[in-house]
């Protein structure tokens, strides 16, 4: 039946076109395309935004169902990804307007409120329209009576923003690589100039570049444009693009006002542009350099030269330019250009950086380039014969050191690529030269490293001995250390000399290995190992000490069972620890001499059955033989054993000593050993075989065996008391037990099944608790994107802080814990600034629960990317933190110097030992570690974790310029390993290096030298080194910083002080800080502050008496002419004066540094009369400071005096009177060090009285170079804090005095700020004010009233710092102290409680967003200070104060 027109109306609905279908792609393949150009870690760590960007593909967005056009077809996920990227970056544009709008609504209502319910209503409106629910709007409201404000409400707003910013960057990445790709797929198919205008890239991109939000998404969008542009092929890039884009271009490779990272890029995309424009724009950008960050830009500019050279001969003007740039980093950057030059033009300016560049990391890094540049044909004699100079003529060891080490690596470069006849004539080339360096160069450490080159060419000079290396490197690597295994026969079958030789060069980067042949074959131990020695039990019996190892054994040492031992090149202590007889690293030498044999294997020799030992290392065989006689090898035994400590001080000869060096050596042939030393035969033919003068000192001629005397190790060995170790009741057992079942088993009206029902609650809570927190902790943690984990004895707090930077500069949200000198943890939302916050511990006090809630924190506050410094020191402790709780994709080490020895030593080798717990498992770790790598290496490997090292010549390359971008003294090494991570991450190595030093946020403890200033007519620099709290570190710092360098004679207007500010609580650093101002530094003045005064001063003294047994006036001769050279020797030491002239200089000094110039001769002997003297200098005009300075030089003439009437006494002396000169000698130097030492006794004296006394003694007129030491807990914060107030006083004075209107009103901003100016700032802010009063800038009403205002704070200021020094009793507690101090000591356990509350919910707050970070910042410091102690008395003397104020008026 048909129905009708109206019934069909009524019975069908109007046809509606369903929706198109959608693609359907694999989320796999969308993440593919997605991570296009992205390293695992920062894939890792974009986590959040790739998964946006997925989920809003895979949604329903405009477009989503459109058919792509035919051409797209082949690649249809790629076209459809580059649509959805495109239309994302306009939604987030109209967001951020949004953004920007509502906040400027909600600003203008707020300030147009007139009630504070007004403006309260105002901002919830506005916390909603960010996205507050209901929920989060009631904790907002309920916040308002602790800290939420405006400023909260701001800093959420410019969070949101600042994540809209950091999208945008994302999104512009991904789409520059993802067009990239899709051009260089679909370009040759449809054709690249039909392509280029239908993917629209210029409309999305181009505006970008103007973008007003972070400077970030302006240089993601010249990136994403230049990545689509390099897809272009060259001879069609102009016609698609826009003259408008060309433009910008052009102009970015110009205009060094634009940011450095669009500038290197332009110049970078200039060659794919137009050739011709990159000649005329390298001209401009070398020939006019710009200053501070254009480093960067010339940089990329001498690189892109070297790469277009050969297509653009014409630019071969530009090199000379490039060669003379100011920048050493420019320069390296020219050298690293040199292999894509053209030979003609490369080989010369090669012999221009390596020869006579005047900056060692520049010739080092042109030396690098030779295996490149010998890739060309006719490089080969000119780079050999250029590196054969620069072995004769260079001067510094550490270039020298580089090039020994191209000398080997190029010669087995040249095997590997099968050039075999160039390969020896380069070996026969370099090793004359090499070879005069192992015997004649002036510092020992080249000359070991020359040893070591000329044992790599020996192996690899032969190919049979190169095929026995590789077989031999393949069965030592199957050892694991600390074990053996047997040889395979062909190995074992080499003839000893070779075998030992091959050893050897493995054992110059490894564990040392020994080899025992018998009957059943030959086995190979690597490793050492260890087991009971009588000599450690005696010494540690001799040595009792609470501050052990626990749970440790304190009774091994090594042995050694085989006949042929090659000793590891490194594994040395840097630092000595108290296990005597470990291998000691010597700085001067780089090594801790591995041809000398330890005492260990002395007494391991009188063990072997052929009683002989031989030992082979780099610079030949050391053949020890022990005595025939058995009962001379037992009596050899007894004495090793006795005075085993005495035979190792031997060993570790140090130079200068007046020791023999051949001292050790001798006294073991008295012992009846044979020792001798045979060189390797000489490399070349008809050489004579040669030993290095300073090995053969060691190496004494044979003598005679004798019984040498025993009294003194005969001695009593358990002289004094032993406290008994336990007691054992020996009476009635039976009693015993009933008392012990009596008292621990009674259940005083409890039973025992009651007492079982609470101790399994009391369980149940205890473990139930621990499985919830670790339930907690892995969820926080599966929820972190990445993790980065940092350890080390030294430099881990400054490396943490400038990977935050780096992470920081990536654009992340970042949370780094840092435990340096105070506890802190340093947090940045994504692109914002990185702000640094205290980490709240009760009393000070870490515990391992203090890491679960900075994970958890760091959760919360949704961290991407989590730095954490280990806290950790047992083994345990460090186990749980990385292996089940942190578990780091990536992890470093800094170094592993001998430090908390008493839970991680006792020996330098426990040390890594206990830190391969903090090697994650599966993953990756980055080491500056050098001597004990290969503990490290071993325990990685079987972690299965890919280990990355960083060393001397990373380190050492980083120039000069580039160090001083730092704010602070950063250690290369720590520089160093960042870059190795950020190499790791994929971030370029400028970007890096510039973005860590602009962002990093310092620790209060860095090496800083802070500006000098004047106090009372002395002029002071401090230099803070408070916080290498070890003997390697703080050493270090005293080099790097010129402290070595400082001749009293040829500086006499420099004066060298110390502050050392000791703990209590630390008792083995007192004593390596007593031994380091005994013997290691020469100063003038030693400040003792901190607490444990007189305990410092009893081990300085003990210090002394070890030190002074070292010294004699006749070491080793009868003659008076060397006793002289010692004793002025160790004037010059201790800083005396030795002539009239050194106290001429002095005075003259002290006048010219107060401004009088000398018109008149001071009296003859001034130094005789003080009043004398200080009447001459009255006159000459000295005023106030003629007391002062009269008073120090009659003190520097008195030593003199002394030194010349000893030094008269010595020349005269016959042999008779020696003795008691060698007391008189001791007796005055210790004099001489005495009078240097200050003692502050006051542990709560203020920075300002330590640096008061520092003036006091410091003569008038002179320089003062102070170093802090040790410590900077206490006393030492606040004297650094007092440094750290004056550099801010100082730049905000160079601000106002600017001649720039805008900095000048920046400097009065930030000088009106300050409320206190101290000593070092107030004469400086007095000038500075009334200098600027009479500028232009200051003719304002404004600014006078600043101006004055200044000016009264700096006399309040100033009133108040007299009033403190004058009374003299700033630190110590009165009456109403010492009363109210009790009362706090009862009250402070319900106030810690509180504090805790509150330091909690601060953190809740942060997280929730209802505090900002600045005061946050605030009140957790606040905290922090309050549990120090005090708080009781502020509060008391505040209520005193409102009582005592007037009623305000009605």
């Amino acid at each position: 039946m048909i129905a009708t027109a109206e019934s069909a109306a009524g019975k069908w609905k109007k046809w509606v076109e369903p929706p198109r279908p959608r693609l359907a792609f694999a989320e796999a393949e969308i993440r593919k395309y997605l991570h296009e150009g992205l390293t695992p870690a920062l894939a890792r760590a974009s986590r959040s935004l790739l998964g946006e960007l997925i989920t809003g593909f895979l949604g329903d967005w405009p477009g989503a169902r459109d058919d792509p056009p035919e051409w797209a077809l082949p690649m249809t996920l790629l076209y459809r990804l580059t649509v959805f990227l495109r239309y994302e970056l306009e939604r987030r544009q109209a967001k951020i307007r949004q953004l920007r709008a509502d906040y400027a609504d909600y600003n203008r209502r707020y300030l147009g409120a007139a009630t504070l319910e007004e403006r309260q209503h105002h901002m919830l409106a506005f916390a909603a329209t960010l996205g507050a629910n209901r929920r989060q709007l009631a904790g907002d409201r309920r916040a308002f009576d602790r800290w939420f404000g405006h400023d909260t409400l701001v800093e959420r707003y410019q969070r949101h923003h600042a994540i809209s910013d950091r999208f945008l960057a994302f999104t512009l990445d991904r789409l520059g690589a993802i067009s990239a790709r899709l051009l260089d797929q679909a370009g040759p198919l449809v054709g690249h100039a039909l392509l280029w205008p239908r993917l629209e890239l210029e409309e999305v991109l181009l505006p970008l570049l103007d973008y007003d939000g972070d400077a970030r998404v302006r240089v993601a969008a010249f990136h994403a444009l230049a990545l689509a542009l390099r897809a272009l092929p060259a001879d069609q890039i102009e016609n698609p693009v826009s003259e408008g884009a060309l433009r910008y271009i052009y102009g970015s490779a110009l205009d060094q006002r634009r940011m450095i990272w669009i500038q290197t890029e332009a110049l970078a995309l200039l060659p794919h542009l137009d050739k011709v424009s990159l000649t005329t724009a390298l001209k401009v950008r070398l020939g006019q350099p710009g200053s501070g960050d254009d480093l960067f830009v010339r940089r990329r500019a001498v690189l892109l030269l070297g790469q277009y050279l050969h297509r653009l001969p014409e630019m071969a003007a530009l090199l000379p330019i490039a060669l003379a740039d100011t920048s050493p980093y420019v320069r390296q950057g020219l050298a690293e250009a040199l292999p894509t030059m053209p030979q003609s033009l490369a080989l010369p300016s090669w012999e221009a950086l390596a020869l006579r560049d005047a900056t060692a990391q520049v010739r080092a890094a042109a030396l690098l380039q030779i295996p490149l540049l010998l890739a060309e044909p006719g490089a080969f004699e000119p780079l050999l014969t250029g590196l054969i100079a620069a072995l004769a003529q260079e001067q510094d060891a550490w270039t020298l050191r580089v090039a020994l080490r191209v000398a080997w690596q190029v010669h087995q470069h040249l095997l590997s690529k099968t050039r075999e006849s160039e390969a020896a004539r380069w070996a026969n080339g370099v090793l004359p030269a090499v070879t005069h360096l192992r015997g004649h160069a002036a510092k020992p450490s080249v000359r070991r490293w020359a040893a070591q080159t000329c044992e790599q060419l020996w192996v690899w000079s032969d190919p049979q001995r190169r095929t026995w290396l590789q077989t031999l490197a393949n069965e030592v690597a199957a050892v694991p250390a600390g074990h053996q295994r047997r040889l395979s026969r062909a190995v074992a079958a080499l003839e000893e000399a070779t075998l030992g030789r091959l050893l050897a060069l493995l054992a110059q980067t490894d564990h040392g290995c020994m080899l025992k042949r018998g009957w059943w074959g030959s086995w190979l131990t690597r490793g050492q190992v260890l087991r009971f020695r009588t000599w450690r039990w005696l010494h540690e019996l001799r040595h009792p000490a609470t501050d052990k190892r626990q749970a440790f054994r304190h009774t091994v040492g090594r042995v050694y069972d085989g006949n042929l031992y090659a000793p590891s090149g490194i594994l040395a202590e840097l630092a000595e620890t108290k296990v005597p007889g470990e291998p000691l690293y010597l700085g001067t030498e780089d090594g801790w001499r591995p041809y000398l044999p330890l005492v260990d294997e002395l007494i391991s020799c009188l063990d072997q059955w052929d009683r002989r030992l031989r030992r082979y290392s780099s610079e030949g065989i050391t053949e020890i033989v022990a005595p025939v006689a058995l009962w001379r090898r037992l009596w050899a035994r007894v004495l090793l054993t006795v005075r085993f400590v005495e035979y190792a001080r031997l060993r570790n000869w140090q130079e200068g000593a007046q020791a023999n060096p051949a001292g050790y050596l001798t006294a073991i042939a008295q012992l009846g050993f044979t020792i001798r030393f045979i060189p390797y035969p000489a490399a070349a033919a008809n050489a004579p075989e040669m030993i290095d003068p300073l090995v053969g000192r060691f190496f004494p001629e044979p003598v005679p065996e004798t019984t040498p005397d025993l009294a003194p190790a005969t001695a009593p060995l358990l002289a004094g008391h032993i406290p008994l170790l336990a007691v054992i009741p020996f009476g009635d057992w039976s009693a015993f037990w009933e008392e012990f079942r009596s008292y621990f088993f009674s259940v005083y009206q409890n039973s025992l099944f009651d007492l079982g029902i609470f101790l399994a609650g009391l369980g149940a809570l205890f473990f139930g608790r621990h499985i919830v927190i670790n339930q907690q902790i892995r969820r926080a943690r599966s929820r972190i994107p990445l993790v980065i984990g940092g350890w080390g004895t030294r430099g881990k707090s400054g490396t943490e802080r400038i990977k935050a930077a780096l992470m920081n500069a990536l654009g992340f949200s970042i949370m780094s814990k840092t435990t340096g000198c105070e506890a802190m943890f340093l947090h940045a939302d994504p692109y914002s600034t990185l702000r640094e916050l205290y980490l709240y511990r009760p009393y000070d006090k870490a515990t391992i629960w203090e890491q679960a809630n900075v994970l958890r924190l760091g959760d919360r506050l949704h961290t991407e990317v989590f730095l954490w410094e280990c806290m950790g020191l047992t083994p345990a402790y460090v186990y749980t933190l990385q292996r089940q709780w942190m578990r780091d994709d990536l992890a470093t080490i800094t170094n592993t110097y001998p430090d908390h020895e008493d839970v991680q030593g006792p020996a330098g080798y426990n040390i890594p030992q206990v830190m391969t717990n903090f090697i994650p498992q599966n993953s990756t770790l980055l080491t500056s570690e050098e001597q004990m790598l290969p503990i490290l290496r071993d325990a990685a490997q079987q972690l299965g974790t890919d280990l990355g090292t960083v060393g001397w010549l990373e380190a050492g390359l980083l120039t000069p310029d580039v160090l001083a971008r730092f704010p602070y003294e950063e250690h290369p090494f720590n520089i160093a390993l960042v870059l190795a991570m950020a190499d790791r991450l994929g971030v370029p190595r400028d970007y890096a290096l510039k973005e860590m030093a602009d962002r990093v946020v310092m620790d209060i403890g860095v090496l800083k030298k802070y500006p000098k200033t004047s106090v009372a007519g002395r002029f002071l620099e401090f230099i803070n080194g408070m916080s290498a709290n070890e003997r390697f570190g703080c050493l270090t710092n005293w080099v790097r910083m010129g402290f070595d360098r400082q001749d009293r004679y040829q500086e006499p207007g420099v004066w060298i002080t110390t502050v050392v500010n000791n703990r209590a609580d630390r008792i083995p650093r007192s004593r390596v800080f007593a031994g380091i101002l005994v013997a290691d530094v020469s100063a003038d003045r030693h400040f003792l502050i901190g607490t444990n005064l007189d305990g410092l001063q009893g081990y300085i003294e003990e210090a002394w008496g070890i030190y002074i047994q070292g010294l004699s006036l006749w070491p080793t001769t009868a003659d008076a002419e060397p006793a002289l050279q010692i004793l002025e020797q160790q004037a010059r030491w201790q800083r005396v004066s030795i002539e009239e002239i050194h106290l001429r200089q002095r005075l003259d000094a002290a006048l010219a540094g107060i401004g009088v110039t000398v018109t008149a001769e001071p009296p003859a002997a001034f130094w005789r009369d003080a009043a004398t003297l200080q009447a001459y200098l009255t006159t000459a005009g000295a005023g106030e400071h003629a007391e002062a300075i009269a008073r120090h030089l009659v003190e520097e003439g008195e030593c003199y005096q002394a030194y010349r009437a000893l030094a008269d006494r010595v020349s005269a002396a016959d042999t008779a009177q020696r003795p008691a000169l060698e007391t008189a000698f001791r007796e005055q130097l210790w004099q001489w060090f005495a009078r240097k030492l200050v003692v502050i006794r006051d542990p709560h004296s203020t920075g300002e009285q330590t640096i008061a006394r520092i003036v006091q003694e410091t003569p008038p007129g002179l320089f003062n170079r102070i170093m802090g030491m040790q410590n900077i807990k206490g006393p030492g914060l606040s004297f650094v804090y007092r440094w750290q107030g004056w550099e801010i006083c100082h730049k905000a004075c160079d601000l106002l005095a600017s001649p720039d209107l805008t900095l000048a009103r920046q400097g009065l901003r930030e000088l009106a700020a300050l409320q206190e100016f101290g000593q070092l700032g107030e004469r400086l802010a007095r000038e500075t004010v009334a200098a600027v009063r009479q500028r232009p800038v200051a003719q304002s009403e404004h600014f006078q009233a600043e101006l004055s205002l200044i000016e009264t704070r700096i006399e309040q200021s100033s009133a108040k710092l007299k009033a403190q020094l004058q009374t003299g009793h700033a630190g110590r507690p009165g009456r109403l102290t010492q009363v109210l101090g009790a009362i706090e000591a009862f009250l402070d356990s319900g106030d810690a409680v509180k504090r805790r509350q509150l330091a909690d919910r601060i953190y809740r707050d942060l997280a929730d967003e209802r505090i900002g970070h600045q005061r946050a910042a605030l009140e957790l410091q606040a905290l922090t200070q309050r549990q120090k102690g005090g708080w009781l008395e502020k509060q008391f003397r505040a209520w005193l104060a409102s009582l005592r104020r007037p009623p305000a008026s009605a």
